[in-house]
């Protein structure tokens, strides 16, 4: 009887030896994270940090981790995959990241990864190997022998270095195997263009990481109060937005906030307004140096580029709407813009809208038109476009017409009376040019430049857009256009961008019928301003549902019908737009704006 309770004893010791050690592992693990939230999924969110050109994510929970270069060419940023085995058999691993790092987790052991630096990336595990897959390679070179470097030449002119410290490295032409000795891997691999990184030949986590964790719990300090039941997806939003700041170089003359580490690694001449404006409630240099980042661009004649990043890369393909003067309005409602900067941006402002008056109005109706397919809108391939390109859409004009009378409002800030009048003037002229033009007594609609030709019966968001225009509408006007959107665009999840019951519908057509907080908050403000802030509030509540508790995380557009995020996970602008509206619209003090009261048409 004692010799087999000894057995049984000693049995439970050597089991317990072995369990013990991964249990302690998971539980520092998690006691790591605690301290550490936000804690977020790499399927909605790219883990990175600022001024980092690398990024990890997973396309699929049960997909490998994805290493992304965001100096890779557009749509090419994936260059490796990385996963994790044990004696040569792939494991099955479940993944937490928090600002500081990503931790993996399996019955095998665990792994941390961590960014060093710009270009830098750090991998310790214990008790896992790792098998990193080369996805964009032009070329495979490989050092002697450990510890000189494996490089391998990338598609994107950038080179992937390995620096073995503590493993056995096993190369291959598409990557390598790093196992284990004495139970762990450590390794770093640097991205970048050649001779501007330096690979670590050390790391350690806590060190490699101190700098940023300071400048992110400094940046955390700054979200403004959000509702309580929001702070876990407010709080993220919030770290996707510090995560894709870059530093200023090259094209960029400011610290400047990529739309995401996946996929769309630019910066595009609209975009950056709504990130401006999240910015604003706490950090106001910065908000002014986000709206800033496409004006010393601007070409010879006031046109600002499509796209751009560095170190030199600037698309000129399209540009975008000029949405600059509401955003520079709003900019100036939530804090004193000192003198110099406003000086500064009304030069610019003044620049881009004559760009647009003088360069776009083809048939010198007094309309301007969009020149290059839908990208100069921004809504790239909405069916407003299929009747042709150059279109005098009406959501332009309504952009105008806000950026003349915020030039008029700057004008009389820098004490310029006389200027302040003629955009005034120029202002009301559009406005009724406008309103002669595209207003055909129940809807605007969009007239092709010189022919004049439209369709009657649009089935676009875009065609709404003139409700930005908030209380400079006619209360009649208003009304009309509210209602159409209340009962033809609106689903559960926000506003549609194409009536779902239209036949050019597309759940996943991207401005076909998709949600975009773009158009979301424009119309949101335009509600409020006019006087509906009921509709405004349900616009709100809807779309930051939707991401809370269908789409899991901020991405580029979602299905209006089911909510699912589409395209590029961790975009900005939505997680601007999604901070926005939390504040403004979720919070017990909405904003305030005066009711429409101008007389209703006969």
């Amino acid at each position: 009887m004692m010799l087999r309770l000894n057995q049984q004893i000693s049995t439970l010791m050597r089991t317990t030896g072995q369990i013990l050690p991964m249990l302690c592992s998971l539980c520092v693990a998690f006691a790591v994270v605690a301290q550490e939230s936000p804690q977020f999924n790499l399927t909605h969110l790219p883990f990175s940090r600022y001024g980092s050109w690398l990024a990890l994510n997973m396309e699929k929970a049960e997909g490998p981790l994805i290493l992304r270069d965001v100096n890779g060419v557009f749509g090419s940023d994936a260059v490796a995959t990385i996963t994790f085995s044990t004696n040569g058999n792939s494991v099955f691993t479940t993944q937490i990241a928090t600002p500081q790092r990503v931790i993996v987790t399996s019955s095998a052991g665990r792994a941390e990864l961590w960014l060093i630096g710009d270009h830098a990336l750090a991998i310790s595990t214990v008790g896992l190997d790792v098998v990193l897959r080369i996805t964009e390679s032009k070329q495979f070179a490989t050092g002697a022998t450990n510890p000189v470097p494996q490089v391998w030449h990338l598609a994107s002119n950038s080179e992937l270095h390995l620096q073995p410290i503590c493993a056995v490295i096993a190369t291959r032409t598409n990557g390598f195997t790093a196992t284990s000795r004495n139970g762990k891997v450590q390794l770093a691999l640097a991205i970048g263009l050649p001779g501007r990184f330096a690979v670590p030949s050390r790391i350690n986590c806590e060190t490699d990481t101190a700098d940023a964790m300071l400048k992110w719990n400094h940046f955390r300090a700054l979200l403004p109060k959000m509702p309580s039941d929001r702070s876990v997806e407010a709080e993220q939003a919030w770290f996707n937005l510090w995560s894709c700041f870059m530093r200023r170089e090259g094209v960029f003359h400011y610290d400047s906030v990529l739309m995401s580490k996946s996929v769309m690694t630019y910066v595009w001449s609209w975009d950056h307004c709504f990130v401006a404006l999240a910015l604003a409630k706490s950090n106001p240099e910065a908000a002014l140096d986000q709206w800033m980042l496409p004006f010393p661009l601007m070409n010879d004649k006031g046109c600002l580029p499509d796209m751009w990043k560095p170190p030199q890369t600037v698309e000129w393909y399209a540009t975008k709407p000029p949405i600059h003067g509401w955003a520079l309005s709003k900019l100036m409602d939530t804090f004193e813009i000192p003198r110099p900067r406003l000086q500064q941006a009304y030069n610019y402002l003044v620049k881009w809208t004559e760009f647009w008056m003088k360069n776009r109005d083809s048939d010198g109706d007094g309309v301007p038109n969009y020149l290059v397919a839908g990208n100069d809108s921004g809504w790239d391939n909405a069916t407003l476009f299929d009747i042709g390109t150059e279109l005098e859409s009406p959501d332009l004009s309504a952009y105008l017409i806000l950026q003349m009378k915020c030039l008029e409002r700057v004008a009389r800030k820098l004490d310029q009376p006389e200027a302040a009048e003629q955009w005034k003037s120029r202002a009301d002229k559009l406005k009724a040019d406008f309103l002669r033009h595209s207003w055909d007594g129940e809807q605007f609609v969009a007239k092709l430049s010189k022919t004049h030709t439209f369709d009657p019966e649009p089935t676009s968001l875009l065609s709404l857009m003139p409700l930005v225009l908030g209380e400079q509408l006619d209360a009649f006007q208003f009304k009309k256009l509210a209602a159409r959107l209340e009962k033809e665009f609106l689903t559960e999840h926000g506003l549609a961008t194409e009536q779902v019951r239209s036949p050019k519908y597309q759940s996943a057509g991207y401005w076909r019928g998709p949600i975009w907080a773009p158009s979301t908050y424009l119309l949101v403000d335009g509600l409020a301003r006019g006087g509906r802030n009921d509709l405004a509030r349900e616009i709100a509540r809807r779309f930051c549902d939707m991401i809370k508790q269908k789409a899991g995380g901020n991405y580029e557009n979602f299905d209006a019908q089911t909510g699912r995020g589409l395209c590029a996970p961790g975009y900005t602008w939505t997680a601007a737009v999604n901070l926005l509206l939390m504040k403004e619209y979720l919070c017990k003090v909405t904003p305030s704006y005066p009711q429409n009261k101008t007389k209703q048409n006969p």
